[in-house]
C-alpha cells in the first residue's frame, strides 16, 4: 500500500468516528435543553423567594410595598401615587400624582376658596376619609330615599301653597266618591270634612301649611258638583269594560226603594258572574250600582 492510499484510509476512518446518527444528535439537544430549563426554573424560584423575603421584611418593618397606593387631599384637590420601597414621598411625587380637574374649577378664585377649606374626618361604613367641614357622607341609596321623601313633602305643601285648588281631576274624583258615602251631607259639610282631614295631617306630619293655604287649596262647591257626573261616567265605563273583558252575556237587574236619613232614594244595581281564573272554574258575583235616583216618596217615581 502506498503512502497516498494510507492517508485516504486514515481520513476515512476518522470521518466515520466523528459522524453521529440523527437519534444521537436529537438526544444530545434534548439533554442540553432540559439542563437549561432546570437552570431557568431554579433562577425563577430564587428570584421569587428573594422578592417574597423582601416583602415580608418590609411588612415587618412597617414599610409599604411597591403595590401600595396612597390617595390624598391637598389644597382641596385629590391625588394618588405609589410609595417607594423606602417609604419616601417628595413634593415632586405629590405634584405628579395630582388628578386633573374640570376647566371651570381651574382658576385662581376657585384655588383660593379651596385653600381656605377645612377638613374633618368622615366615615362611610367602616372606611374613614377626609371630607370638607360642614359636609357629610351618605350612601347613594340613602340619598335617593331622602330625595324621594323631600319630593313627597314638597308635593304635599305645594298642593296648598298657591291659594287655589291644584288637585288633579283624579284627586277630586276621590273626594266625590267619599261624599257618596254621606247621603244628605251638604257641600259645606263635605268641605269641612276635607279641611279637617288636611288639618289632621298637617298637625301629625308638622307640614308648613297654614289655614289660608288649606282654604285656598280645597275645591269649590262648583268644582265638586262638576266632578260628580264625571265620576259616575267613569264608574259606568269601568263596569262595562269589566263585563266585556270576561265575555259576560247575561246580567240581572235589581231596584230597591229605600229611605236613609229621611231621604227617599231608589238605587239600581246589576248582578253578573265573572270567572276568577283562566280555567273558569272559580266564579265571583259582582253587583255594581248603576245610579241612585230620588223617588219623592212615591212608588211611581221609582219606575
Amino acid at each position: 500500500m502506498t503512502s497516498d492510499e494510507e492517508t485516504v484510509e486514515a481520513s476515512s476512518s476518522t470521518s466515520d468516528e466523528d459522524t453521529a446518527s440523527p437519534e444521537e444528535i436529537r438526544a444530545h439537544l434534548e439533554s442540553e435543553y432540559n439542563k437549561a430549563r432546570e437552570r431557568e426554573i431554579e433562577l425563577t424560584q430564587s428570584l421569587k423567594s428573594t422578592a417574597a423575603e423582601r416583602r415580608r421584611l418590609q411588612h415587618k418593618l412597617g414599610m409599604p410595598t411597591n403595590s401600595e397606593r396612597v390617595k390624598y387631599v391637598r389644597d382641596g384637590l385629590v391625588g394618588e401615587t405609589l410609595l417607594g420601597e423606602f417609604n419616601i414621598l417628595t413634593q415632586a411625587d405629590l405634584d405628579k400624582g395630582m388628578l386633573p380637574i374640570p376647566k371651570e374649577y381651574d382658576n385662581d378664585k376657585a384655588a383660593k376658596t379651596r385653600k381656605k377649606r377645612n377638613y374633618e374626618v368622615d366615615r362611610h361604613g367602616v372606611s374613614f376619609f377626609w371630607a370638607p367641614a360642614g359636609s357629610t357622607s351618605k350612601a347613594k341609596n340613602k340619598v335617593g330615599a331622602d330625595k324621594e321623601n323631600k319630593n313627597i313633602v314638597e308635593a304635599l305643601v305645594g298642593m296648598f301653597g298657591t291659594k287655589k285648588c291644584t288637585l288633579s281631576e283624579s284627586s277630586q274624583a276621590h273626594l266625590a266618591i267619599g261624599k257618596l258615602y254621606a247621603p244628605g251631607c251638604s257641600d259645606e259639610g263635605s268641605l269641612m270634612i276635607m279641611a279637617s282631614t288636611i288639618r289632621m295631617s298637617r298637625t301629625g306630619l308638622a307640614l308648613p301649611i297654614d289655614y289660608d293655604d288649606i282654604a285656598g287649596g280645597l275645591p269649590s262647591r262648583a268644582q265638586i258638583a262638576e266632578i260628580e257626573p264625571v265620576v259616575a261616567a267613569l264608574c259606568l265605563m269601568h263596569t262595562s269594560q269589566q263585563l266585556l273583558e270576561h265575555n259576560v252575556s247575561t246580567v240581572g237587574g235589581q231596584g230597591d226603594h229605600g229611605n236613609r236619613r229621611r231621604i227617599d232614594h231608589y238605587p239600581k244595581t246589576i248582578h253578573a258572574a265573572i270567572p276568577m281564573d283562566k280555567d273558569r272554574e272559580k266564579w265571583s258575583i259582582i253587583s255594581p250600582t248603576l245610579d241612585i235616583d230620588g223617588c219623592h216618596h212615591t212608588t211611581d217615581a221609582c219606575v
